[in-house]
Formats: C-alpha cells, sequence, structure tokens
C-alpha cells in the first residue's frame, strides 16, 4: 500500500511541477509588470517638493476651476531652493549687515574663539529656513491663507535678498485666489517696498468677501502703510484688522488710518497693540474717536507718555460701544491709574479688559 501511495504521490508531483513551474513565472512576470507600471507612474520628489505638491483623495474632488488654476501655477512655477539653516548661520557667506530684523543685534552671536568674528544666531538660521518651507508649502484651505512664524527667541522671521525666491514663489501661488475670507502674515519681516503693493494688495483687493486681515509684525514701510490704509479706506467688508507692532511714523499716515476706520461700514475690531503713533495726544484723539463704534480695541506701545494714557482714560469713560479693550506696553503712572479706574467704572459696556506690560503695581 505504501508502495501504491509513493507512486501516486510521484506522479502527480510529476504533473504539477509544471504548473506550479508556469504559476511562479507568471507571478514574478506580473510582479514585475508592476512594478514597471508603479516606476512609469510614481515621480521622486525631494522633501521639499511632497511638501509643496502632496496631494489626497479630497484634492481629486475639487471642483475643475481650482484643478486649472493649479495647472497654469504649476507651469508657470519653479520650486525655489531651500537654504538650510547651517548655511544660514555660516560667517563667511552673508555679511551681518545684509540681514534687517526688529530684532537688531539679538539676531547675531559673536564667535570669540574665531576673531571676534559675528554671525547669525541659531535660532535666526532655523527661523529663516522654517519661513522658507511655509512660503513654499500649499495652503489647502480656500477662505483662509495664514503664514506666520513663532521664533523662540525672537520677535520675527529676519529678513535677507536670498529669501526673494521664496518670496516670489509664495506671490506667485497666491495669485488665483478669489475666495479668501482670511488673509494673515504673522511675524515676518517683508520684503521693502513695492513688494507689497505688487504681490500682496493686488490679491486682497480681487477677493471681494474678505473679513479679517493680519499683517502683524511685518516691518511694513512707510509706502506700505499708505497703500495698506487706502486698501481699507476703499474696502467695504472687512470686520477685523491687525496691524500691530507697526510704526505710524508720520501724522498724515495716522489722519489717514484714523479716517479709514470711522468711515469703513463693517470694522468692528481693531488691533494696534504695540503701534507708535507720531503726533502724541493730537493723534491720539483721532484714533480713538475714530473706533468708538468698534466691538474690540487693542493699543499701547512703550513710547505712550502720561498725556496719551490720559486720553485713553478719558475715552473709555464716554459713551461707546467698545465690549473689549486692551491697554499693552504703555506705561501707567500713578495719577492715569487712579483716571483709569474712574473710567472703568464709569463705563458701561465693556467685558473684557487687558492691561499688559504696563508697569502697573497692583495690590497683592
Amino acid at each position: 500500500m505504501i508502495h501504491d501511495l509513493t507512486e501516486i504521490a510521484v506522479h502527480l508531483i510529476i504533473l504539477y511541477t509544471p504548473t506550479l513551474r508556469y504559476r511562479k513565472r507568471k507571478g514574478k512576470e506580473d510582479e514585475s509588470e508592476d512594478e514597471e507600471e508603479n516606476e512609469q507612474e510614481s515621480t521622486t520628489f525631494s522633501d521639499d517638493e511632497v511638501t509643496q505638491f502632496s496631494s489626497d483623495s479630497e484634492e481629486e474632488q475639487e471642483s475643475s476651476d481650482s484643478k486649472d488654476e493649479e495647472e497654469v501655477s504649476g507651469r508657470a512655477m519653479t520650486f525655489p531652493t531651500i537654504i538650510k539653516r547651517w548655511e544660514w548661520t555660516s560667517s563667511s557667506v552673508r555679511a551681518v549687515e545684509s540681514f534687517s530684523s526688529v530684532d537688531g543685534d539679538n539676531i547675531f552671536y559673536t564667535n570669540y574663539w574665531n576673531g571676534y568674528r559675528r554671525s547669525l544666531s541659531y535660532d535666526a538660521g532655523q527661523s529663516l529656513e522654517g519661513a522658507q518651507r511655509s512660503l513654499v508649502s500649499r495652503q489647502h484651505d480656500k477662505q483662509s491663507l495664514t503664514l506666520e512664524h513663532y521664533p523662540k527667541y525672537l520677535s520675527q522671521v529676519p529678513y535677507h535678498a536670498d529669501m526673494m525666491p521664496c518670496y516670489e514663489y509664495f506671490a506667485e501661488g497666491i495669485q488665483h485666489r478669489t475666495s479668501l475670507e482670511e488673509f494673515k502674515v504673522i511675524n515676518y519681516n517683508l520684503p521693502q517696498s513695492p513688494w507689497l503693493e505688487k504681490n500682496i494688495l493686488p490679491v486682497l483687493e480681487q477677493n471681494r468677501k474678505l473679513a479679517v486681515l493680519e499683517l502683524s509684525n511685518c516691518s511694513l514701510s512707510a509706502d506700505d502703510l499708505t497703500l495698506l490704509t487706502k486698501f481699507v479706506a476703499e474696502n467695504k467688508t472687512l470686520s477685523t484688522l491687525n496691524i500691530s507692532r507697526t510704526n505710524i511714523e508720520s501724522e498724515d499716515a495716522v489722519k489717514a488710518l484714523a479716517s479709514a476706520f470711522k468711515k469703513h461700514p463693517a470694522l468692528r475690531k481693531v488691533n494696534l497693540a504695540y503701534c507708535s503713533f507720531a503726533g502724541g495726544r493730537g493723534m491720539m484723539d483721532k484714533i480713538l474717536g475714530a473706533c468708538k463704534k468698534c466691538d474690540s480695541l487693542q493699543i499701547g506701545h512703550k513710547d505712550f507718555d502720561s498725556n496719551c494714557v490720559e486720553k485713553i482714560a478719558n475715552f473709555l469713560g464716554k459713551k461707546h460701544s467698545l465690549t473689549s479693550f486692551s491697554l499693552v506696553g504703555a506705561p501707567v503712572d500713578k495719577d492715569n491709574k487712579r483716571l483709569l479706574s474712574e473710567a472703568l467704572v464709569q463705563n458701561k459696556t465693556i467685558e473684557k479688559l487687558r492691561l499688559h506690560s504696563n508697569q502697573l503695581q497692583l495690590p497683592a
């Protein structure tokens, strides 16, 4: 019986072996074909390109208009090279005076072991690399565009001319955007005028439903501010404007901004925190008066003198629509502390109050 079973098994192996070989060969051929198809269908990108051009199934369901816009942008745009942190911090490549930042010398460190040579700090170099990646990254939200960076030890991303390819890439990539309701750039030292005029303001003007605009800590020049004020004056949809940490260096600029605020039909939230004003208390009256119909106001600067703070206290004691108020950075002396207290007692509308960095000595 064993002999018969063995003989049967041998016959089965002989019969099955060609089929098995065929299946193995067929499987290898199929795998080879699959690999060839995958090689044809796939494209190898660098890490930076993957960040910019990655897509998923949800994006494939977007409208044909968006696809057309992306295709047009893809043909016209050349992906810029990302400069790495260590390349930024190399003291032998870029002169320290070629960088600009509100942080001044804080973006540098001095190497005392190498002839007292100054070079860009680690945090500044890291911020520049991260900012470049943010500039070239695709933003999928059709209603909101946000460009923000929060350095660890600095207040903003410095600017250098070698950043311009990334800024141009960012600007070119948003030219087709027409459905924006929010536009935010925070803590970027933007390229010098007329970059804002040529690349950003046209985009803002073509978005007819824009409600939130933030250009905070962007080192706007006098020309930038003039053009931005003109945009606000002609706009009818903005409800929130944040230009905090901007120096308003002329009385004419303050007057124009106050006029734009006062005449705007929809503006409800204004952030002028850490903004300096030319003209002192006279200009303070104009700004405060222009914001009395707003719901929220943030204001203050370390250069505000006691007269400016007194104007603010008097304003708070009068009738206005504010439900939220912040006084930041402005020093408050003993007399103005009393005036603020009295004004807030008289006030009937403010529900949220913030006093920050005012050198106030409050009771324990």
